[in-house]
């Protein structure tokens, strides 16, 4: 498994927080702010919660305003080593700097992933303006994202058309307001990402940054459709989201 398996993100106090690399964090000794100490593996950090793992297997939650000061100061650092891309290559992500686009305000301007050292889950989504089961999918699509990103970070859509024109492509972003970013319609035909769809469409594939696939609207070459993909994504949330613990061996109380 690649080390950027063992990242997830989160937005705290205004600095962007990451999981930090294997070597750093396994058997670490953490210690919550009234002095209680333990050592555990940090797994990874989602919203203000730092994820940590036993010797025994049990993960914790807890909270990062409850760590110590040096705790918390390392968990910045690290952060930062792993926005500046020293710790994982996201080859897909690096990729496609320079081919994206967003809608912003009722316009289509180049785009640059905003947070991807955050991205754990690509879901990558080949539709197109004249496809009729696209367009009843896309809007259900929409809704999923705009309901899932504030709290996940970890998630991002790009979307990768299949239009005859570009004036087909644009249209179909304005009206179905398409949250996500896309490849640009000229580089769309000759984009790698083209080589883990599928020969109908709506087709949504989803990978780790580093090409991986975790799931797919075909499976042994039967198509099963999009909405797999996202019942696929959502149980891959839920596994990375356990409930919080009513106390854990640092002392922290449940909040």
């Amino acid at each position: 498994m690649s080390t950027l398996h063992h990242f997830a993100a989160c937005a705290t106090t205004g600095i962007l927080m990451s999981a930090c690399s294997l070597s750093n964090c396994f058997g670490r000794e953490w210690t919550s702010a009234a002095g209680t100490t333990i050592e555990a593996d940090l797994v990874r950090v989602h919203l203000d919660n730092a994820i940590l793992k036993k010797k025994d297997g049990k993960e914790l939650v807890v909270p990062i305003a409850k760590l110590s000061l040096a705790d918390q100061k390392f968990l910045s650092e690290q952060a930062s080593t792993v926005a500046t891309g020293g710790a994982t290559d996201a080859k897909i992500l690096k990729g496609l700097t320079g081919d994206l686009v967003r809608v912003v305000k009722g316009k289509v301007k180049k785009a640059n992933f905003e947070q991807p050292a955050a991205i754990k889950y690509l879901a990558v989504y080949f539709s197109a303006h004249w496809c009729g089961p696209c367009r009843a999918f896309t809007p259900d699509l929409v809704e999923y994202y705009n309901q899932t990103k504030a709290n996940h970070p970890e998630v991002e859509v790009v979307f990768v058309s299949s239009d005859r024109s570009e004036e087909e492509w644009t249209n179909y972003m304005l009206e179905e307001n398409m949250p996500w970013y896309a490849v640009q319609y000229k580089k769309a035909s000759s984009s790698k990402l083209k080589e883990y769809g599928g020969p109908g469409i709506p087709c949504l594939v989803l990978m780790t940054p580093d090409g991986e696939v975790l799931s797919d609207s075909y499976v042994d070459g039967q198509y099963v459709g999009p909405r797999k993909v996202v019942a696929d994504l959502q149980a891959l949330i839920e596994k990375d989201s356990p409930a919080l613990t009513e106390a854990s061996a640092l002392g922290v109380a449940k909040p």
